[in-house]
Parts: structure tokens; C-alpha cells; sequence
């Protein structure tokens, strides 16, 4: 439920109009993507900054590793996206999903340092995953469309 109330709530927010096309919640999904990662990147990189622990220090390098990645995929599927080469898009955002786990993953792994991205690391996931598959729906009504016309 808390996903489905997390991805109503981010495209509510974010609608130009009263309705929207697949490429309107694309857009949305991947900007809001590449919102967070570069939020939740600089939010690491800051408490990475002051980390003392051994074991904190690990898990926050992991976490710095992975949005770095989850962000220059979503910065690269941002510039796929208006270019309308939707396969590119996807084929850099299916990438995200395994960078942004290693940061849920690191905080599961004993020693276990408390987890200060908990909440942001469930969020980038759902987005991912909004994006994902929003992208997925987009490159498949394109692809239908084309051979439409063909």
C-alpha cells in the first residue's frame, strides 16, 4: 500500500493538467528519479564526510557508490528520454535497480551500522521502479504505434 500511496502522491504532485499521456508520467517518474538519487547522493557524501565507525564508513562508501550510479543512469536516461530513444532510456535505467539494492543490501550485512538512508533507499527503489516501468509502457505503445504505420 505504501507504494501504491508513495506513486499516486509523486505524480499528483507533479501533473501539469488534470490528465496525462505515458510519456507525461515517464518524464515525471524520471525526473523525480534523478531528483531524489542526486539528493540522496549528496546526503550520503555528507555523512560519509564525518563517519568515524569502520563499518559506517563502509556501508556509506557503498551507498556513495550506488547513487553515484543510480544518477548517472537517470541523468542518461533524462537526455535518452528527449531524444525519444526510449530503448536507451531503459536500457540504462534497468541498470539502477542492483546499485540502489547494494545500499539496502550493505545495511543487512553485519556488522550492521545503523542505517541512516532506510527511507530514502525505499523511495529510490519505488521510483526506479515507477520509472522502469513507466518506460516500459512508453517504449511498447511506441513500438506498437511504429509498426502501425509500417
Amino acid at each position: 500500500m505504501e507504494e501504491y500511496a508513495f506513486c499516486n502522491d509523486t505524480f499528483n504532485r507533479n501533473l501539469k493538467g488534470p490528465t496525462a499521456d505515458i510519456a507525461a508520467l515517464t518524464r515525471i517518474a524520471i525526473e523525480q528519479t534523478l531528483s531524489r538519487s542526486k539528493d540522496t547522493h549528496e546526503f550520503v557524501v555528507a555523512l560519509l564526510d564525518k563517519a568515524t565507525d569502520p563499518a559506517e564508513k563502509n556501508a556509506l562508501t557503498v551507498c556513495e557508490k550506488a547513487y553515484y550510479i543510480v544518477t548517472n543512469c537517470f541523468e542518461q536516461a533524462s537526455a535518452a528520454f528527449a531524444q525519444k530513444d526510449y530503448d536507451s532510456m531503459l536500457k540504462v535505467e534497468r541498470q539502477a535497480p542492483r546499485a540502489q539494492a547494494s545500499c539496502t543490501i550493505i545495511y543487512n550485512t553485519p556488522p550492521n551500522p545503523p542505517n541512516p538512508v532506510g527511507q530514502r533507499n525505499t523511495h529510490a527503489r519505488i521510483l526506479i521502479a515507477m520509472s522502469v516501468v513507466a518506460g516500459t509502457l512508453l517504449s511498447s505503445s511506441t513500438s506498437w504505434l511504429i509498426s502501425l504505420e509500417d
